[in-house]
């Protein structure tokens, strides 16, 4: 019983050193991460100061050297700074200025807010109506007045007050006995 209990002791702390040598193991590699993770943020830093020295002069053929090769930066040419120096023309300068204008003018659309006015109140009233109204009104004053200048300008032909006593005439029609009777001739033979 005894050796049992021995045995097992010795496999509990078999097991408990398996673990604690694989935390070991795996703090040591985390370190050695972190220390590989350090050395190429160096590389890579003391890279950028290199790239600053040489990118950053301005005149002459320019080395960059590593370990295994030198590498020669071109520089620039004398006409490509002059022709930066050079003044616009006035072409250029007019370009410019029209697109800047032209920006303007978008921008000034784009923040324009839109409100809308109220409804004015002439919009609720019967104007159609009204100008109907107001065209038959003026249409019977038209004819009104039209009838009495044409009844001022009236003035009878010769010939009116005959007629008129023609009529009165005709309204009393002659006793038979003054009429003159058709009398027609025999039928010749």
């Amino acid at each position: 019983m005894r050796y049992d209990r021995a045995d097992r002791d010795h496999a509990l702390n078999k097991k408990a050193f398996k673990a604690a040598l694989e935390a070991a193991e795996q703090d040591i590699q985390e370190e050695e991460d972190w220390a590989r993770i350090k050395a190429e943020e160096k590389e890579r830093k003391e890279a950028e100061e290199l790239r600053k020295k040489v990118y950053g002069s301005k005149f002459g053929a320019l080395y960059k050297e590593s370990a295994d090769y030198k590498i020669t930066e071109p520089a620039p040419f004398k006409f490509d700074a002059r022709d930066k120096n050079k003044p616009k023309t006035i072409r250029e300068r007019k370009v410019e200025e029209m697109l800047l204008e032209k920006e303007q003018k978008e921008l000034e659309v784009i923040n324009v807010h839109f409100r809308a006015n109220s409804v004015p109140r002439h919009v609720g009233m019967n104007l159609f109506e009204q100008i109907m109204e107001a065209q038959e009104d003026r249409r019977r004053q038209v004819k009104m007045d039209s009838i009495a200048i044409t009844k001022a300008r009236e003035a009878p032909f010769s010939f009116y007050f005959r007629d008129q006593d023609k009529q009165k005439n005709d309204e009393y029609p002659l006793n038979d006995e003054f009429r003159v009777r058709f009398k027609a001739n025999p039928v010749p033979e």
